[in-house]
């Protein structure tokens, strides 16, 4: 059957659109983290030298990390999620954000460019586990070529996709859908992050005692820095656990059948990522279901 131009340039439109959300993903994803790291770094540098530093300079600072994450948010939203589990999510992230660039950025305040081989190591880790779990996905699936058959090019290009779509973004964001919230994945995963999170606080901690700073020498934005990064590390793991049991189990097979069957626009730029590196299941049942379930609303 020969489609109409009309119908191919929808398709071409919605393309397009698509990739205009990949590269929006990283610029936005990306360059936001690093922004938000350099500039509470140069906020805790000014700290160090001096007693005070110019309400000028706290303000923009301020401002453009709140920028910054206010245009990741954007960048890694979901559009199918309800009002509740939208609140949930976005409270959530924000928390989660808001805790490891401070926690990141008091780290990088001792030991510097260093920091990024701290992140390294997170974002490789999570990687293999990833990458795991997408090829027991392939493993289990019935049709195309098995794990056994695949290419050194290919194996190399999935893992290089894994390590850009979801090991690096692991420092900020574990994206629940598919397999990857399946075992209590996304619990596992805020965990880990909890764990690095004390950690590296401890770490800090550690530093400053040994430098012969006490509790009442540190600064008042040090002690409300500690405390955002405690409170954002709670709040995380209690709005996101909420969003997990809230959100409805096969939403992601509803979603992923409108983008295949109705070449709908994307739900989020994970649906893209997900349906790329995963083997994500047969959705055409939910056709039949969807049918049954509009006959009994009329």
């Amino acid at each position: 059957m020969c489609r109409s131009p009309q119908s191919e340039e929808q398709e071409d439109i919605v393309s397009m659109q698509r990739n205009a959300e990949v590269l929006e993903f990283f610029e936005d994803f990306y360059a936001g983290f690093l922004q938000i790291l350099l500039q509470l770094y140069i906020l805790l540098l000014q700290l160090a030298k001096t007693d005070g530093f110019q309400t000028q300079v706290l303000i923009g600072e301020l401002i453009g990390s709140g920028l910054c994450v206010l245009s990741m948010m954007i960048a890694v939203r979901r559009r199918d999620d309800g009002i509740l589990t939208s609140v949930l999510s976005f409270v959530g992230w924000l928390s989660l954000f808001v805790s490891r660039v401070i926690v990141f950025s008091l780290i990088a305040s001792i030991i510097g460019i260093y920091v990024v081989i701290l992140a390294l190591i997170h974002a490789l880790s999570i990687s293999i586990w990833v990458y795991n779990i997408a090829i027991e996905s392939h493993t289990t699936a019935t049709s195309g070529p098995t794990v056994d058959q695949w290419t050194t090019r290919r194996r190399v290009s999935m893992s290089i996709m894994v390590f850009l779509f979801f090991g690096l973004p692991s420092l900020l964001i574990w994206p629940i859908m598919f397999q990857l919230k399946e075992n209590l994945r996304p619990l596992k995963f805020l965990l880990i992050v909890a764990l690095e999170n004390i950690g590296l606080l401890s770490v800090w901690f550690a530093v400053q005692f040994s430098r012969g700073t006490t509790l009442s020498q540190l600064t008042d934005t040090h002690h409300w820095m500690v405390i955002g990064a405690v409170v954002g590390t709670l709040a995380s793991a209690l709005f996101l656990t909420g969003y997990v049991v809230c959100k409805p189990k096969l939403t992601d097979q509803v979603v992923l059948h409108k983008m295949r069957a109705m070449d709908s626009e994307s739900y989020g730029i994970y649906y893209e990522f997900c349906d790329i590196v995963f083997k994500l299941p047969n959705t055409e049942w939910i056709e039949h279901d969807l049918e049954a379930v509009s006959k009994m609303n009329t």
